[in-house]
Protein backbone atom coordinates (compact mmCIF):
# COMPACT_ATOMS: atom_id res chain seq x y z
CA UNK A 1 0.00 0.00 0.00
CA UNK A 2 1.32 3.28 -1.11
CA UNK A 3 1.42 6.29 1.42
CA UNK A 4 0.64 9.89 0.93
CA UNK A 5 4.44 10.62 2.43
CA UNK A 6 5.83 8.24 -0.26
CA UNK A 7 3.57 9.10 -2.94
CA UNK A 8 4.70 12.74 -2.09
CA UNK A 9 8.60 12.09 -2.00
CA UNK A 10 8.03 9.87 -5.09
CA UNK A 11 6.37 13.66 -7.17
CA UNK A 12 9.34 15.38 -5.42
CA UNK A 13 12.01 12.99 -6.53
CA UNK A 14 10.43 12.73 -10.17
CA UNK A 15 10.33 16.52 -10.38
CA UNK A 16 14.24 16.84 -9.05
CA UNK A 17 15.31 14.52 -11.79
CA UNK A 18 13.24 16.40 -14.27
CA UNK A 19 14.43 20.05 -12.99
CA UNK A 20 18.15 18.70 -13.21
CA UNK A 21 17.52 17.83 -16.79
CA UNK A 22 16.17 20.26 -17.73
CA UNK A 23 18.86 22.43 -16.50
CA UNK A 24 21.79 20.07 -17.97
CA UNK A 25 20.33 20.43 -21.41
CA UNK A 26 20.34 24.47 -21.17
CA UNK A 27 23.70 24.09 -19.93
CA UNK A 28 25.01 21.17 -22.59
CA UNK A 29 22.61 22.64 -25.65
CA UNK A 30 24.89 24.76 -27.09
CA UNK A 31 27.65 21.78 -27.33
CA UNK A 32 25.78 19.44 -28.66
CA UNK A 33 24.35 21.87 -31.35
CA UNK A 34 27.58 22.48 -32.27
CA UNK A 35 28.32 19.03 -32.40
CA UNK A 36 25.12 18.27 -34.77
CA UNK A 37 26.69 21.23 -36.85
CA UNK A 38 29.84 19.68 -37.70
CA UNK A 39 27.85 16.33 -38.27
CA UNK A 40 25.26 17.74 -40.34
CA UNK A 41 26.63 21.11 -41.47
CA UNK A 42 23.77 21.16 -44.10
CA UNK A 43 20.64 20.60 -42.04
CA UNK A 44 21.58 23.98 -40.33
CA UNK A 45 21.68 26.48 -42.72
CA UNK A 46 19.42 29.45 -43.53
CA UNK A 47 18.26 29.71 -39.68
CA UNK A 48 15.68 32.19 -38.63
CA UNK A 49 17.03 32.31 -35.00
CA UNK A 50 19.61 35.16 -34.31
CA UNK A 51 23.21 34.68 -34.05
CA UNK A 52 24.82 30.90 -35.07
CA UNK A 53 25.36 30.61 -30.55
CA UNK A 54 21.27 30.94 -30.64
CA UNK A 55 20.43 28.55 -33.43
CA UNK A 56 23.20 26.01 -32.00
CA UNK A 57 21.01 26.23 -28.24
CA UNK A 58 17.77 25.71 -30.25
CA UNK A 59 19.20 22.58 -32.35
CA UNK A 60 21.04 21.09 -29.62
CA UNK A 61 18.75 21.92 -26.46
CA UNK A 62 16.20 19.26 -27.19
CA UNK A 63 18.94 16.19 -28.14
CA UNK A 64 20.26 17.24 -24.73
CA UNK A 65 16.85 17.03 -23.10
CA UNK A 66 16.02 13.37 -24.77
CA UNK A 67 19.42 11.91 -23.78
CA UNK A 68 19.42 13.71 -20.08
CA UNK A 69 15.67 12.62 -19.35
CA UNK A 70 16.43 8.76 -20.46
CA UNK A 71 19.41 8.96 -18.44
CA UNK A 72 18.28 10.28 -15.00
CA UNK A 73 15.07 8.74 -14.88
CA UNK A 74 16.36 5.57 -15.85
CA UNK A 75 19.39 6.29 -12.61
CA UNK A 76 17.82 8.09 -10.71
CA UNK A 77 13.67 7.59 -11.20
CA UNK A 78 11.62 6.48 -8.96
CA UNK A 79 8.58 4.56 -8.58
CA UNK A 80 6.91 1.96 -10.94
CA UNK A 81 6.22 3.41 -14.10
CA UNK A 82 8.94 4.80 -14.69
CA UNK A 83 8.78 3.62 -18.53
CA UNK A 84 5.46 5.59 -18.67
CA UNK A 85 7.07 8.98 -17.13
CA UNK A 86 9.59 8.78 -19.55
CA UNK A 87 7.35 8.24 -22.37
CA UNK A 88 5.43 11.31 -21.52
CA UNK A 89 8.13 13.75 -20.68
CA UNK A 90 10.07 12.40 -24.28
CA UNK A 91 6.96 13.27 -26.41
CA UNK A 92 7.54 17.09 -26.59
CA UNK A 93 11.08 17.20 -27.86
CA UNK A 94 10.50 14.16 -29.76
CA UNK A 95 7.98 16.41 -31.74
CA UNK A 96 10.15 19.32 -31.22
CA UNK A 97 12.97 17.02 -33.29
CA UNK A 98 10.36 16.30 -36.15
CA UNK A 99 9.70 19.54 -36.39
CA UNK A 100 13.46 21.01 -36.87
CA UNK A 101 14.97 18.32 -39.06
CA UNK A 102 12.74 15.13 -39.75
CA UNK A 103 15.42 13.44 -42.01
CA UNK A 104 17.72 13.10 -38.76
CA UNK A 105 15.29 11.27 -36.09
CA UNK A 106 17.55 8.66 -35.92
CA UNK A 107 19.76 10.76 -33.46
CA UNK A 108 17.46 11.60 -31.16
CA UNK A 109 16.18 8.00 -31.40
CA UNK A 110 19.85 6.75 -30.83
CA UNK A 111 20.61 9.29 -28.04
CA UNK A 112 17.94 7.91 -26.14
CA UNK A 113 18.85 4.51 -26.39
CA UNK A 114 22.08 5.32 -25.42
CA UNK A 115 21.11 7.47 -22.56
CA UNK A 116 18.48 4.68 -21.54
CA UNK A 117 21.68 2.51 -21.20
CA UNK A 118 23.77 4.09 -19.42
CA UNK A 119 21.35 4.71 -16.93
CA UNK A 120 20.48 1.17 -16.77
CA UNK A 121 23.78 0.16 -16.63
CA UNK A 122 24.72 3.03 -13.74
CA UNK A 123 21.49 1.75 -12.01
CA UNK A 124 22.67 -1.88 -11.65
CA UNK A 125 26.17 -0.73 -10.87
CA UNK A 126 24.67 1.99 -8.10
CA UNK A 127 21.92 -0.74 -6.44
CA UNK A 128 23.56 -4.09 -6.36
CA UNK A 129 24.03 -5.67 -3.10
Amino acid sequence: MVTNTTMRSTILRDLCVAGLSIVGALIAGTWVGMMYTLFFPTSTGGGWVGGPGAWELVIGFPLALIFLLCFLFTLLGSGTNIKRKLTWLLALPIIVELLIDPLHIYLPITLALIGYGLGLGGRIFLYRK
